[in-house]
C-alpha cells in the first residue's frame, strides 16, 4: 500500500473476477454478504456520490472506462474483489453512515471498503500539512471499532490491512513513515525527521490519544539495510556476527529512548510491535537488493554503485538473518518490559517449518511479507484482536 512498499492489498493484477451469480464467497478472508439486484447496489452508490472516475483512475486496468462502465463494475465485480469504492463522503460521514444509515449486511460491506479508501489516502504522505485532518476523522471512530494510531516504516501495512483490522475490532489511522529506520528516530540531525513529524502529529492530536492504543513498528529496515549500509562506508566487506549483534543492542537502546520521550509527549496506551522474519531469499541479498527510497534515505544516491557496493559485500544465510531478527526482538522486548509498554510480538507465527518466514508469506525478491495471503491475514486479525484486548484493560 506506498513508495519503497509495494503494498498488497487488491491489486489489479492479483483481484479474480468473480460471476455475479455466485455469493457467500470469500475475500481477504471473510465471508462477504449476499448483495442485491445490480440496479439497487447502483441507485445506493450515486445517491451516495459515488466517484465513478476517480475509481476507474485508482486501478490501471479500468481507467479506460466512462461514468457508466465504471460504476457497473464496482457493482458486478469490485466489491467482490476488494476493490476500494471512493465516495465524495469524507470518513467521518461514512463512518456515520455506517453507524445509521447503511444497516444492511452488503452495504456494511461498501462502507468499510470505503473506510479502506480512507486508510490508504492517509499513507500517501505523511508531511501533508492536512493530514492531521485525515487522522482526526479516523481516530474518531465509531461504536463498534477503537480507533488505533498505526506508526511505522512500509511494514505497518500488516496493522493497517483494514478487513482484518476492522473485523477484529480495530479501525487503524497510520502515519507511515517510509523508509525510516528505528535507531534514526531521536536523530534531531536525520534528513527525513521522522522522529520530529512523530513528536508533531502526537502533540496535534493531544486529548484524542487518550488511553487509545498507538502502535510502533520500526526496525526491519535496521536490521535488514542500515547495518549493510554502514559496512559499505566502513569498507567492512566480511560479515561479522559480534559487529551485527552490537549494531542491534544500539539501535535497540536508541528506538527505546524515542519511545520513553514519546511517552512523555502523549497519555495513549503506547504498544510497540516486534519486527517480522526476513524474507529476502539469499540468492537476492548476494546478488545486491537495493530498495531504491531506503538508499535515498540513506544518503545513497546512485542506485546503480550502490547495488554493487551490496553485492560485493559477503552475507549471512537467512537462517542467521532469522536469528538476527529474533535477537532485534528480544531486546526489544525487554526494553519495553523496563517502559512499561505492551510488547506484541509477531514472529515465531509467521515462520515455516525452516524456521525461517513461511513460504506463503515470503517473496524472495520483496522485504516485506505478503498480505494476500491467508496466514498474513489470519495473523492480521490475530494482533488486531490483541491490540483490543490491551486497549480494554
Amino acid at each position: 500500500m506506498f513508495g519503497g512498499r509495494r503494498v498488497r492489498v487488491a491489486r489489479p493484477g492479483d483481484v479474480r473476477v468473480v460471476a455475479p451469480s455466485l455469493c457467500r464467497e470469500e475475500v481477504n478472508g471473510f465471508v462477504l454478504p449476499e448483495f442485491p439486484a445490480p440496479e439497487i447496489v447502483t441507485d445506493f452508490l450515486l445517491n451516495n456520490g459515488f466517484d465513478a472516475i476517480a475509481y476507474a483512475n485508482e486501478w490501471h486496468d479500468l481507467r479506460a472506462l466512462d461514468v457508466s462502465s465504471a460504476t457497473l463494475h464496482f457493482v458486478r465485480h469490485g466489491w467482490r474483489e476488494g476493490r476500494r469504492p471512493i465516495f465524495a463522503h469524507g470518513v467521518a460521514e461514512i463512518l456515520r453512515l455506517l453507524r445509521s444509515e447503511w444497516n444492511e449486511p452488503w452495504m456494511q460491506h461498501v462502507g468499510r471498503l470505503a473506510v479502506g479508501t480512507a486508510v490508504w489516502n492517509a499513507q500517501r504522505d505523511c508531511y501533508r500539512e492536512d493530514m492531521v485532518l485525515d487522522l482526526v476523522a479516523l481516530l474518531a471512530g465509531d461504536p463498534h471499532h477503537i480507533p488505533g494510531l498505526m506508526i511505522g516504516d512500509s511494514h505497518v501495512a500488516f496493522l493497517t490491512h483494514v478487513a482484518p483490522m476492522m473485523a477484529a475490532g480495530i479501525l487503524p489511522a497510520p502515519i507511515l513513515c517510509n523508509g525510516a529506520s528505528a535507531r534514526g528516530l531521536g536523530n534531531p540531525d536525520s534528513s527525513a525527521n521522522y522522529g520530529g513529524l512523530i513528536l508533531q502529529r502526537l502533540d496535534e492530536l493531544g486529548s484524542m490519544l487518550l488511553h487509545r492504543p498507538v502502535l510502533f513498528k520500526f526496525g526491519q529496515v535496521d536490521i535488514e539495510f542500515v547495518f549493510d549500509m554502514k559496512r559499505i562506508r566502513h569498507g567492512q566487506k566480511a560479515y561479522d556476527p559480534a559487529a551485527a549483534r552490537a549494531f542491534i543492542e544500539q539501535t535497540v537502546q536508541r528506538y527505546a529512548a524515542f519511545l520513553d520521550i514519546c511517552r512523555s509527549r502523549c497519555r495513549a496506551r503506547i504498544m510497540v510491535v516486534s519486527a517480522f522474519p526476513p524474507t529476502l531469499g539469499d540468492a537476492v541479498v548476494q546478488s545486491g537488493y537495493v530498495n531504491a527510497h531506503i538508499a535515498f534515505m540513506n544518503g545513497e544516491a546512485d542506485p546503480a554503485a550502490f547495488r554493487r557496493d551490496l553485492a560485493s559485500l559477503d552475507y549471512p544465510d537467512l537462517l542467521e538473518r532469522t536469528a538476527l531478527a529474533r535477537y532485534f526482538n528480544a531486546l526489544l522486548g525487554e526494553s519495553c518490559k523496563r517502559l512499561a509498554m505492551p510488547f506484541i510480538e509477531e514472529f515465531d507465527a509467521l515462520l515455516g517449518p525452516d524456521g525461517t518466514a513461511h513460504p506463503s508469506i515470503a517473496n524472495p525478491e520483496d522485504h516485506h511479507i505478503q498480505l494476500d495471503c491467508p496466514l498474513s491475514r489470519n495473523r492480521s486479525l490475530a494482533v488486531g484482536r490483541q491490540i483490543r484486548c490491551l486497549a480494554e484493560l
